[in-house]
């Protein structure tokens, strides 16, 4: 039986309850307003929440589950949420399997036939289980708008530890979003309900496990360059791929569960700088920098298929390319080779040089306006490719150097990122119409980013020139 896939955004508010008795309040309140409520529906879940020895998901931001109800057995994974005032948006993916009356019958069932697949050699194992006893209602807005709420009364345990906890949910599930949140927000201010700050997740790792801090998004934490002036070159070198490559493994889980884009986006941003950074402090770092820039260049070969895919599908049915995209991502994930270009960027050595900032971006820019001279409104599409590249270059070599810079380094990667932002455009829209050649809407924005580069280009030439 090959498993089926759904992928979807979630989007919920959430309540702290003591009782049955704060839901019934929670349905007067939205009684009140306008809602229509339908009969009650009794659904008994069991969740099986998995991870690997090393914390993959954890340490990824990750949620693994294993669902097992009364009428179907499912893979959950989803990113962990995004709260604001109470209202939780997260991306979720749904893995359908055969249907199992048994948790760990369930789990060999995955290990065998999902995981190996998706994981690789990593090994997975259950964390803590979740008993939740839900109780479902459906909700119709004034406008129509649906949603679907449920009071859930939940044990949560592992071994001979458990933690009962009662929450209220109301998720979105058609119409529009924005009556959606209004509803939600004056739900709140009416039933005087306190929104739940803290997810079913959260709670389970903090009364199980004593972690207290969960950061909700890979893209908030922030993995700072941490390097003085006084420092030599080849620890600064150091430091720049340090930090790179905990970018690159933050969403390597996200990548291999390919539950959002941003992962994808983000991981491949992060094997692009390494690059980048290889490349700026050769001179303090040894001959295997080179083959490793190589290697990564395969492998963002490989994430930049997908993207490119991921973009274009906006247009057309791209679902078996997209597939085989991110089956070639995970067998380079899975393989010894890329274990080993992993371990070669952890152990990279360096030597001792004097740092010289200045001199460094200074090269970079000499190369910017060496091209950006020859730039005129009839030059072609590969040549302001090549100078969208050179650009990106100077970008990066300001950023990884911007602490120990003078102080107008900021505007010009402002502007760099500026004119990028436009380049970008001009070629995705050059992708798009190889793509789909009789497109209407890539010819159109090929010619609005053109256009619009040839109106900032001279002010972006001048600021070079200033700098």
């Amino acid at each position: 039986m090959k498993p089926q896939k759904h992928l979807d955004r979630e989007i919920e508010c959430k309540w702290k309850a003591l009782s049955i008795q704060d839901y019934e309040i929670f349905l007067a309140a939205a009684k009140k307003m306008g809602g229509r409520i339908s009969k009650p529906q009794h659904l008994l879940i069991c969740d099986l929440y998995l991870d690997t020895p090393d914390k993959f998901f954890g340490h990824s931001r990750t949620k693994c589950r294993i669902r097992l109800t009364n009428k179907k057995s499912e893979i959950t994974l989803k990113n962990f949420s995004i709260s604001k005032q109470g209202l939780v948006t997260r991306h979720e993916k749904s893995i359908s399997i055969p249907h199992f009356d048994s948790e760990h019958a369930a789990l060999a069932y995955c290990r065998k036939h999902i995981f190996r697949n998706l994981l690789g050699h990593m090994r997975i194992k259950p964390i803590f289980k979740l008993t939740n006893h839900r109780l479902i209602r459906k909700l119709t807005l004034p406008d129509g708008t649906s949603a679907e709420s449920c009071f859930d009364d939940v044990v949560i345990s592992r071994s001979t530890k458990k933690v009962h906890m009662f929450e209220i949910e109301l998720e979105y599930t058609k119409g529009n979003l924005e009556t959606f949140k209004n509803f939600a927000a004056k739900l709140t201010r009416v039933s005087k309900l306190k929104p739940q700050t803290r997810s079913k997740f959260a709670t389970a790792m903090s009364q199980l496990f004593g972690e207290t801090h969960i950061p909700s998004d890979p893209r908030q934490i922030v993995y700072p360059y941490r390097y003085t002036k006084y420092d030599s070159l080849g620890f600064v070198a150091k430091q720049i791929v340090r930090a790179n490559l905990n970018r690159m493994k933050t969403n390597e889980a996200g990548v291999r569960l390919n539950i959002e884009e941003e992962s994808l986006h983000d991981m491949r941003v992060a094997a692009r700088r390494i690059r980048a950074a290889l490349r700026l402090f050769k001179k303090a770092l040894p001959s295997q920098a080179s083959k490793i820039a190589y290697k990564l260049r395969r492998f963002g070969y490989l994430l930049g298929r997908k993207r490119d895919l991921d973009i274009l599908s906006a247009h057309a049915n791209l679902s078996s390319e997209i597939g085989r995209a991110h089956q070639a991502i995970l067998r380079e994930l899975n393989s010894p080779r890329y274990a080993k270009l992993i371990r070669s960027i952890e152990t990279l050595d360096s030597r001792s040089k004097k740092l010289e900032a200045k001199k460094m971006i200074q090269k970079r820019l000499d190369k910017v306006l060496s091209e950006a001279l020859s730039i005129t409104p009839k030059s072609s599409d590969k040549e302001l490719h090549r100078l969208r590249i050179t650009i990106k270059k100077l970008r990066y070599a300001c950023e990884f150097l911007e602490s120990v810079s003078l102080p107008k380094t900021r505007k010009l990667i402002d502007s760099c990122r500026q004119i990028q932002d436009i380049l970008g455009a001009h070629q995705d829209a050059i992708l798009g119409l190889k793509t789909f050649p009789r497109n209407k809407l890539f010819r159109k924005k090929k010619k609005e980013a053109r256009l619009q580069f040839e109106k900032e280009w001279k002010g972006f030439l001048l600021r070079l020139l200033r700098f």
